[in-house]
């Protein structure tokens, strides 16, 4: 039952990444919409939303239908990809593409699969090892700028992702 619901849950992560990337990546490839959401202050307003969303979501999901939980999802994942567009402008396409491949492969593979370990245990590690790798993250970016310790980095968080929704 456990490993059946996993496999699920994998496979809307898998679908939700696919959604956010497609939206950010439609955005910066269209120059209006692109200025419509960044010159002025309407960015704000969508992190506003995705937040009130994820607020939403989680407070009404058991109370929702299956139609309406679904569609709440790829809203939700739309907006999140107009908040992200503005990292396909500030960071090379190719990069992001591979972090978004690698994460949606990872979690369309995990839907496959399903898994069968218990990774609960390993929770307060995570948090200490998420905490690290977001500090490295920030000293790298400030002063660094090593793109090494950046693969490392990205290779860190969505192993620690994975880990932590199994």
């Amino acid at each position: 039952m456990r490993t059946q619901l996993l496999s699920k849950v994998f496979a809307w992560m898998f679908l939700g990444l696919i959604i956010t990337f497609f939206t950010g990546y439609v955005v910066t490839l269209n120059e209006t919409l692109l200025n419509g959401i960044w010159d002025g202050n309407f960015w704000i307003i969508l992190v506003i939303i995705e937040l009130i969303m994820i607020i939403l979501i989680h407070s009404m999901i058991k109370k929702v239908g299956y139609t309406a939980g679904i569609l709440l999802f790829i809203i939700y994942s739309i907006i999140t990809g107009l908040t992200f567009s503005m990292i396909f402008i500030k960071f090379d396409v190719k990069s992001i593409m591979f972090v978004f491949l690698v994460t949606s492969v990872l979690f369309g593979i995990m839907s496959l699969l399903g898994t069968k370990i218990n990774f609960n245990k390993f929770s307060n590690y995570l948090i200490i090892i998420l905490l690290g790798a977001l500090i490295i993250g920030i000293v790298n970016l400030l002063i660094l700028n090593n793109p090494i310790i950046d693969t490392v980095i990205s290779i860190a968080f969505i192993g620690i992702f994975l880990i932590s929704t199994a």
